[in-house]
């Protein structure tokens, strides 16, 4: 039996958070102040001995996971996105909440217009999070760094009380022995 460490980090604060902005598969950089918060966090990282870092190819989690484990090289995985919010990437978060204010109700949700229901993009990343898995050796502490609500989707999977988005920065660690636990 494989046991490992996961830690599920949402990417640091961008620019498009700062405006509420809905993003998505729309990328935008980190803040000057959310590279110096995960700079920080450099020393966290090394007493979890992480020693394999999967991240989103987005901008912001490519930032992110460079600055909190920069002695690691990311391997970077598509299926690690964010939700794709269809008609809504670029528009303001008070639009989304207006047309989609259950947009976290992950059973029965259907989806965003041009964009993925809950079960197209958790598929996706349930996907990815099995093949890192799969690849992993014994005892490996492994960071994935990703999105504040895919991250959400999947931890709701594991504790279905989980339903609001992590803040920009924060990491669960989830250990996985045959199923997963949140620590």
């Amino acid at each position: 039996m494989k046991e490992l460490n996961l830690y599920f980090m949402r990417h640091g604060k961008t620019v498009f958070n700062e405006k509420d902005i809905v993003q998505g598969w729309c990328d935008s950089l980190l803040t000057k102040d959310a590279i110096k918060e995960a700079e920080l966090l450099k020393d966290e990282m090394k007493q979890l001995n992480i020693n394999t870092v999967y991240t989103s190819p987005m901008l912001r989690a490519r930032q992110t996971a460079n600055c909190v484990c920069p002695w690691v090289k990311p391997i970077e995985d598509t299926r690690l996105m964010e939700i794709h919010y269809g008609y809504l990437e670029g528009e303001s978060a008070k639009t989304l909440q207006l047309f989609y204010p259950k947009r976290y109700d992950f059973e029965n949700f259907e989806g965003f217009a041009g964009g993925e229901s809950w079960q197209e993009a958790g598929e996706r990343f349930a996907s990815a999070v099995t093949d890192i898995i799969e690849n992993a050796k014994d005892q490996q502490n492994i960071l994935i760094v990703s999105h504040g609500a895919i991250i959400t989707w999947f931890l709701h999977q594991i504790d279905s009380h989980i339903n609001k988005k992590i803040a920009n920065l924060a990491y669960i660690k989830v250990v996985y022995d045959d199923s997963f636990h949140i620590e």
